[in-house]
């Protein structure tokens, strides 16, 4: 008979610092999904000054400097940081910061802010909006991706199993609507462009067995900003 695992509620900081190690390796459908989709939002960023919210292991980090961007990248999570520290030896301004707090940077000083997944983790919006409206330069795009908040009525949301002990932590995060997300957007004077809802796909599924479970359930928004 298989044992029931245990679930155990965890901050936000102490979750990802469990999960820092591998998190890089494990078959999880939403990063699948998210990670292409993030990549087509980019577009060109050769030369641009960009401020990445929540870069954890660096996953964006690495492609985004690639493409030849001055990146500055924040987290608050040290062992996150020690993995993405560890794939870009130099050339990456990484900060460890606690985005809920006023942000480190000064006014009109980035040309693109993005942040991946990390909007379900975020308390209250508008003040997070607004730190994004004010550190970005007139005229930059503001491009975040979250998770979907339909996946909340699968009971899902962020976390780390560890096998070991059977545990499942679960992580600080926030049930907003999509209503939520768009009136920060609004309340704070940002354009918006787009809002995006995406399903897995064939190509999901054969990077991501799990993804299957998820078949026609929107997992992922996406919002694409402009600070006019």
């Amino acid at each position: 008979m298989k044992e029931t695992k245990t679930i155990k509620q965890v901050t936000t900081q102490d979750g990802y610092d469990k999960w820092a190690v591998s998190y890089d390796f494990e078959d999880n459908p939403l990063v699948v999904l998210e990670e292409p989709i993030f990549k087509s939002m980019l577009g060109d960023v050769s030369g641009k000054s960009v401020l990445e919210l929540g870069c954890g292991t660096g996953r964006h980090s690495h492609h985004i400097f690639n493409k030849g961007a001055r990146l500055t990248a924040v987290d608050f999570s040290d062992e996150m940081l020690l993995v993405a520290r560890q794939k870009m030896a130099e050339g990456v301004q990484f900060v460890r910061h606690d985005i809920h707090k006023p942000w480190p940077f000064e006014t009109d000083s980035f040309d693109l802010v993005v942040s991946s997944l990390v909007l379900e983790h975020v308390k209250f919006l508008m003040p997070f909006f607004g730190e994004a409206k004010r550190v970005s330069k007139k005229g930059a795009r503001i491009l975040f991706t979250t998770m979907h908040p339909a996946m909340f009525l699968r009971d899902k949301q962020a976390h780390y199993y560890d096998a070991n002990e059977n545990i499942e932590f679960r992580f600080e995060s926030y049930d907003h609507q999509i209503s939520d997300f768009i009136n920060a957007a609004i309340n704070v004077e940002l354009t918006l462009n787009e809002v995006n809802e995406y399903m897995p796909n064939e190509s999901t599924f054969e990077k991501s067995p799990k993804s299957r479970k998820f078949i026609n359930w929107p997992m992922l928004l996406t919002l694409d900003l402009t600070n006019n």
